[in-house]
């Protein structure tokens, strides 16, 4: 028996499809688009072509975004074009949370950039502080993880982690103006619990338990 037959004897043809990593990872960057356009978007916004543009841009998000929750909610419509009413309400409910996460995530900035010395703007931060990154991806990984898309949010925060070095469960609450200074080591959990105005090191364990070997 060749090996091509031996691992096709092996694959289980009846499990559903799984949400694509890539994919994710491009819908991360679509919504960094739609909430930082002078940074990450072409072409250039003007009032002229500002509607259009942001219209078009909303309108792929949600494509993109159905298609990944279908596939989370183990969806049969062929993640295309499909009737998934659960899929399509959760997608409504996040375009309609892009403007709350915008505002959340420049008082982010804000607290960065007022409590890092060695920051000199908020272009700089956002371009390119690994702490804001992680912080927009834990974001968008929190409000799936609210409505029960696991499976999606956690390779959100995932990639996140192995981009930043920074590891956010999306189930942690983290509050408004929060700050992470370096980053590198951070690790969040599950049932972390965190206020508003709170600056967090590197090297930081929060919310786990350590076991001592037997």
């Amino acid at each position: 028996m060749s090996v091509t037959t031996q691992l096709i004897s092996r694959y289980d043809f009846d499990k559903l499809s799984l949400p694509s990593k890539k994919v994710l990872e491009e819908i991360v960057q679509d919504v960094r688009v739609l909430l930082f356009p002078n940074h990450f978007g072409e072409p250039k916004l003007t009032q002229e072509n500002a509607t259009e543009i942001v219209e078009k841009r909303i309108e792929d998000l949600k494509n993109k975004l159905k298609n990944q929750l279908c596939l989370a909610y183990g969806c049969k419509c062929e993640n295309k074009n499909g009737n998934c009413e659960q899929a399509l309400s959760v997608c409504q409910d996040f375009i309609s949370f892009l403007p709350e996460l915008k505002d959340m995530l420049e008082m982010d900035i804000q607290a960065t950039l007022n409590g890092d010395p060695a920051a000199e703007s908020t272009d700089q931060i956002i371009f390119s502080y690994p702490g804001i990154y992680a912080v927009t991806v834990y974001r968008i990984a929190h409000f799936f993880h609210e409505r029960k898309v696991p499976t999606l949010s956690r390779i959100l925060t995932e990639h996140a982690h192995s981009v930043t070095g920074i590891d956010i469960h999306p189930g942690a609450k983290i509050g408004k103006h929060f700050f992470i200074d370096h980053g590198t080591g951070i690790v969040i959990g599950e049932t972390t619990i965190i206020g508003d105005n709170v600056k967090i090191y590197q090297g930081v364990t929060l919310g786990a338990l350590s076991i001592k070997d037997r």
